[in-house]
């Protein structure tokens, strides 16, 4: 026989191979505690969200989590959440609480989540940074597109001596347009020095064939910049990719997204998910014409 047959018969048997049945295990893991929230500059009751982790197929919202003792607390104050009546899960502060820029703030969570009998202490710490001045926002056409609107800010960033991180909202008329995960604009300063302005800075890009992003005159359009420490900045970005799934497909799985809250109990097996982030708002709004 030769050679070329050889090659032949390994190439039949090979696609061959590629046919057989495999069959994989998707059980669910252990569930895990999920905590997340954050505190602002803004007066408002603050939440807390309290859950048990579910599978990755799973249809229905992770179940909240009732029973806890949660406070945030401040070097000058201490602010206790009580569980909303009507949401498992999720804890408010009192309406008048507000957050300082510079201050530095701790969440402590108390619960029995393993139902062991006893209660197991949580905690995580966050810094709230400050925001971008924002001066004034702009339009103009996008070069390569011409149905595109580019949404440009002025300002200035803040002086400060670490890399400033933000996140950008659009609001048109009031209406959020990037209202989920995977539509937050983060920025960083790496390419911004601090203190240094920030002119004609494209944010936003909206189509004007599409009712969601399409703008007329006497639209209100409003810009949010937010500080957030860097840690928090990491965290969205890393939830961002894990939402949108692997590229290429045969990439790695999802993973979970590393966490700035950890159990106080030595030895703890408790998996624990989520986050304790902190933002200041720097807005401004500009009538498009």
């Amino acid at each position: 026989m030769r050679p070329v047959h050889l090659l032949y018969i390994a190439a039949i048997l090979a696609l061959a191979a590629c046919q057989e049945r495999i069959s994989l295990s998707t059980e669910d893991s252990a569930p895990g505690l999920v905590i997340y929230g954050y505190i602002t500059t803004d007066t408002t009751a603050h939440a807390v969200r309290i859950t048990r982790s579910s599978g990755y197929f799973a249809q229905t919202p992770p179940q909240g989590i009732s029973g806890a003792d949660v406070s945030i607390a401040s070097p000058n104050a201490t602010y206790p959440l009580s569980e909303s009546p009507s949401e498992p899960g999720l804890y408010l502060t009192e309406p008048d609480v507000y957050g300082l820029t510079g201050e530095s703030y701790t969440l402590r969570v108390s619960l029995d989540f393993g139902g062991k009998g006893r209660s197991e202490d949580y905690e995580a710490t966050t810094t709230i940074m400050p925001p971008p001045e924002l001066d004034s926002i702009g339009f103009s056409p996008f070069t390569a597109h011409d149905r595109i609107i580019q949404v440009m800010v002025w300002g200035r960033m803040p002086q400060t001596t670490d890399v400033n991180y933000f996140s950008s909202y659009l609001y048109i008329n009031g209406r959020l347009y990037n209202d989920s995960l995977s539509r937050i604009r983060l920025n960083n300063d790496r390419f911004l020095i601090a203190g240094r302005e920030i002119k004609a800075m494209p944010l936003f890009f909206l189509n004007q064939d599409r009712n969601r992003s399409k703008l007329s005159a006497g639209d209100t359009v409003s810009v949010q910049l937010d500080g957030i420490p860097g840690d928090y900045s990491a965290f969205l970005y890393n939830a961002q990719g894990e939402t949108q799934g692997s590229n290429p497909i045969f990439d790695g799985p999802p993973a979970n997204v590393p966490s700035n809250i950890r159990s106080l109990a030595a030895g703890s097996s408790t998996l624990v998910l989520g986050f304790f982030g902190s933002r200041s708002k720097s807005i401004g709004s500009v009538v498009y014409e």
